[in-house]
């Protein structure tokens, strides 16, 4: 059953290395996060793609941030 797996690994890695299948930006960007930054301009534009800063959760949270610590 090992072995089975380990042979079916290795026949996915092999074949999408070497291009015989080809994924969708959304299953490559799935696997690998990066992967719309590097070849998908439109979309590592957006802003909601972007992460978000830490000042941001201060403002967001205000006084809740005092409770964090006691929740």
């Amino acid at each position: 059953m090992t072995l089975a797996i380990c042979i079916f690994m290795f026949a996915v890695i092999f074949l999408t290395l070497s291009g015989a299948t080809k994924f969708g930006g959304r299953t490559m960007t799935l696997i690998d996060p990066t992967y719309a930054q590097k070849y998908m301009p439109l979309v590592a534009s957006v802003s909601e793609h972007q992460p978000t800063s830490w000042s941001s959760y201060f403002f967001d949270l205000g006084p809740l941030i005092f409770f964090m610590p006691i929740g």
